[in-house]
């Protein structure tokens, strides 16, 4: 699909290294550039930083990384859902074992601890002589600084160990921090910012926060090294009232055949009449789901399937619980597409790093998502959430919810990924470039509702272009005409790991983003110096360059006077 100018479209590989970074730390340099001289604060964070050289002619030695096992010592979060209590069985290897052959077939699980053990083993040397390795992706551009590399247990060990730089534990203990908030504290986000040797912290000096939404006012106090998980604004489309609102106002602007992909939808209790209008349309029709003007409801700001039923009627609908609390009611898909007769819908990811211009990053692999009853036509069928209902926080109680067992195997069950949705698209020659164009297109549409109010946002509120970035999960259902239907997007997506499948999905996913993002290491000592000569240069009339320097480190130098003030002339009065 052709991205329109103002949007930059990068698709991710599957556990491979994210190839375009311009929406992350490369493209700030015109914000703060200014500010990273050769007598700033990056010459002293090379003193922090050694490559290990062996005899072989320079080509740095791998560096073991911060969360090598060491026996009980193994972060407890890498090890959710799969292989529990395995961890820790290689302590007494002996050796380092040898990569699995070629023909050989290991499950990911086996992977995964061979992976382990190898750096255990290679690593221990350099834990011994008092170092901690972090990992850093050095910069294809001279003039800026490595950053922070991220990996997941699902890649390969050989790229795991390349070109390794480290930094001391005591550097570290200043420099690396992550703040993670309790109420979304996932086990792969946690655990991939531990291998990369963040330490949590719960002071304001983190490097990076995985949190809710914040408010207005907190994005002020961010220096430009932190990184943190939101934009302003982007509630505008989190909430399922104000993204109905939204998109209703670009399909105004822009005609229904721009904005074709969001169902029918009403506010209540503002639009109570009108809904009235069309279920009471519903008692002169046959009582055949296909042909009644069924509708959904949900609560505006709820998530995990909390609070959604069908109705029918007028009679079907909470009044009670309406006029306490806003909800919406959303027209439903009554011609979803089937597999195996089992409904289902689309988790897709897409990262946000900046959105002037905007730039959207999505990733090419997510989650298929199934109900656990047959889909059948019917009146008394309404109320079965197990058949009309996709959310994996409804359909896991069911007796009927099969759970994903195997990594590797990832098209059977409740939960397919999106690869093998799009194997069972091209088996079957079903169109498949339609669908995935339908996505784009949509993802691209319904960011464009909010770029001007973010951006207006952003202008207010954050002073540097590279201190927000986000991680959106967003809903999509197809219907039996391959037509696509957006249901809701989540500005906190769940990254929880039920199972092995949704594991290795979401680890990818999690490094890769952290990887784009670029987190850089800092001095925070050495910044708040700086900090404090601008401003003092500022007040004193002083060039705000801190790269124009001249004489004694840190020294501020005046601005330079005009050619007509060196000559010894002086200004006419007009």
């Amino acid at each position: 699909m052709q991205v329109p100018s103002s949007a930059v479209h990068t698709t991710w590989e599957d556990g491979d290294e994210v190839s375009d970074t311009s929406g992350g730390a490369v493209d700030n340099e015109d914000a703060w550039s200014d500010d990273k001289s050769d007598d700033g604060y990056g010459t002293d964070f090379d003193e922090g930083i050694e490559a290990d050289c062996g005899e072989d002619g320079g080509r740095p030695h791998p560096r073991p990384c911060p969360w090598a096992p060491q026996g009980s010592d193994l972060p407890p979060s890498d090890d959710d859902g799969v292989n529990e209590g395995e961890d820790g069985e290689n302590d007494e290897d002996d050796g380092v074992p040898l990569p699995p052959p070629a023909q050989e077939h290991k499950s990911t699980a086996q992977l995964v601890e061979e992976i382990k053990a190898q750096l255990q083993v290679k690593y221990a040397e350099v834990e011994r002589e008092g170092q901690h390795t972090v990992r850093l992706n050095p910069s294809l551009f001279l003039s800026r600084k490595p950053t922070l590399r991220f990996w997941s247990l699902f890649e390969p060990a050989d790229d795991i160990n390349d070109d390794i730089m480290y930094i001391s534990k005591t550097s570290r203990s200043k420099r690396l921090y992550s703040y993670i908030h309790s109420g979304v504290r996932h086990t792969c986000m946690a655990g991939t910012m531990r291998r990369a040797g963040l330490k949590e912290t719960r002071k304001d000096n983190w490097n990076i926060l995985w949190g809710k939404r914040p408010t207005d006012d907190d994005y002020v106090t961010l220096n430009p090294y932190q990184k943190i998980n939101h934009f302003p604004g982007t509630w505008n489309i989190g909430r399922k009232d104000f993204l109905f609102r939204n998109l209703q106002r670009m399909r105004r602007l822009h005609g229904p055949q721009e904005y074709y992909f969001c169902p029918h939808t009403f506010l209540l209790p503002g639009d109570w009449s009108l809904l009235c209008n069309e279920l009471e349309q519903n008692k002169l029709q046959p009582a055949n789901i296909e042909q009644q003007n069924l509708y959904i409801m949900k609560p505006p700001a709820a998530s995990c399937g909390k609070g959604i039923y069908l109705v029918r009627h007028p009679e079907d609908v909470d009044r009670e619980d309406m006029e306490k609390e806003k909800s919406i009611a959303q027209r439903y898909v009554s011609n979803p597409l089937l597999i195996n007769g089992y409904k289902f819908d689309l988790r897709m990811y897409a990262a946000i790093t900046s959105f002037d211009p905007l730039r959207i990053h999505l990733f090419d692999e997510g989650l298929t998502r199934f109900a656990t009853e047959k889909y059948k036509k019917g009146a008394n069928l309404i109320t079965n959430v197990f058949m009309h209902l996709t959310n994996w926080s409804i359909n896991k109680k069911s007796s009927k919810f099969d759970k994903n067992m195997d990594a590797d195997v990832d098209d059977t069950g409740s939960k397919w990924s999106l690869g093998a949705l799009k194997r069972y698209f091209l088996a079957n020659n079903m169109p498949w470039d339609k669908v995935w164009d339908g996505i784009t297109d949509i993802l691209i549409k319904t960011l464009l509702s909010i770029e001007a109010i973010v951006c207006s946002k952003v202008a207010m509120f954050v002073k540097y272009r590279s201190t927000c970035w986000e991680l959106y999960g967003f809903d999509v259902l197809i219907d039996r005409n391959y037509g696509l239907h957006l249901l809701e997007i989540n500005i906190v997506p769940s990254l929880h790991t039920s199972s092995p499948l949704d594991k290795k999905i979401k680890n990818v996913l999690v490094s890769n983003i952290l990887n784009l993002i670029g987190v850089e290491p800092y001095d925070r000592k050495r910044y708040a110096e700086e900090e404090e000569l601008r401003k003092k240069k500022r007040l004193l009339g002083f060039n705000s360059s801190l790269a124009d320097h001249e004489g004694e480190k840190g020294r501020p130098r005046m601005a330079r006077p005009s050619s007509g003030e060196r000559s010894g002339s002086q200004p006419s009065n007009p």
